[in-house]
């Protein structure tokens, strides 16, 4: 008795339908291998010309990753590739990290960068590093953006702001003349959302339950996807600490999105962004909101948690960083 089912094509009675020779399989991969490598090394040789227009020197590190020397001559950034995304990465103030100054960073002072973020362009972000080191990253959906090069470049520079601890950012590519359809987009990726008199759309994020807001708004570089995690109201020195901590870890972590402090005039919450830019694509909107809603479900009931002053010491106590 023989188990399973007749293979397709075979006829009750008669012979079973002719295999494929091991030759013509083998034959079928390497020219499948062909296509796949051709393909990369089309990609490669345009990611390697696009760095070399925002770097003043690309060195390759392996096969999908290089060094960036910036403009003031550190070979300090790398890139990577990792489908669907070009990953860069620095060291916050250019050199070798003090593990003592850099603990330092991450927590008295983690506060003030997180303020300083948002004066960072795209998705560049300050995040804990291995160990204790403070690094700035950032990225780019590769084939998924209207104009990767600018993008980089924008990142590229931002990188080296941050890297000096000196954020102040301006850009230096012409602003796109046109304006992206927000509407338009959030339609063709099927996110459903309401406009506010100020022209604000507001939607719920996916999967998250219960669902919080988030809100697609046009700026000055482009626009803005966001959603709030928590206020910051009366908050005491240790959930200070602590929160700080844990956004710069998410930092290092999240994608395509990032957390900062915003500051309006009901007071400061911390809230999770990404900055796309002008115009944006459906695919740039679809990697935001996935972004966003997992960096939300990954940090939102630590956040809320530690605004209670006693956890919150009790949580720096445990890490050995007692305010």
């Amino acid at each position: 008795m023989r188990l399973g089912t007749r293979p397709p094509g075979s006829i009750p009675g008669g012979p079973a339908p002719a295999l494929p020779t091991p030759s013509a399989t083998v034959a079928e991969r390497r020219s499948g291998d062909r296509v796949e490598s051709g393909r990369f090394e089309q990609r490669r040789s345009a990611i390697v010309d696009m760095l070399s227009r925002c770097a003043a020197a690309v060195t390759e590190a392996s096969p999908l990753a290089w060094r960036l020397t910036g403009s003031d001559g550190a070979e300090a950034i790398t890139a990577r590739w990792e489908e669907p995304w070009l990953l860069f990465e620095t060291v916050a103030n250019g050199a070798a990290p003090d593990p003592e100054s850099d603990r330092r960073a991450t927590t008295d002072a983690s506060w003030e960068l997180l303020r300083r973020q948002e004066a960072l362009p795209a998705t560049c972000r300050y995040g804990q590093g291995s160990g204790a080191s403070l690094r700035v990253f950032g990225e780019v959906a590769f084939e998924d953006t209207a104009d990767a090069g600018a993008r980089c470049e924008e990142i590229v520079r931002g990188l080296e702001a941050a890297r000096r601890r000196k954020p102040e950012f301006r850009s230096t590519a012409a602003p796109a003349p046109e304006a992206t359809d927000l509407t338009r987009l959030c339609e063709e990726i099927g996110w459903s959302v309401n406009q506010r008199p100020d022209g604000r759309l507001v939607g719920s994020l996916p999967g998250v339950k219960p669902s919080p807001s988030a809100e697609l708004s046009a700026a000055d570089f482009g626009s803005r996807l966001s959603t709030e995690i928590t206020t910051l109201s009366e908050l005491g020195e240790a959930s200070r600490q602590a929160l700080g901590e844990v956004l710069l870890r998410l930092g290092r972590f999240a994608r395509f999105t990032r957390p900062t402090i915003h500051t309006h005039d009901d007071g400061s919450a911390v809230r999770l962004e990404t900055r796309l830019p002008r115009p944006a694509t459906a695919a740039e909107l679809r990697h935001a909101l996935t972004a966003i809603t997992a960096a939300f479900g990954a940090c939102a009931q630590e956040v809320n948690v530690l605004r209670d002053e006693t956890i919150a010491t009790e949580y720096l106590t445990v890490r050995g960083e007692a305010p």
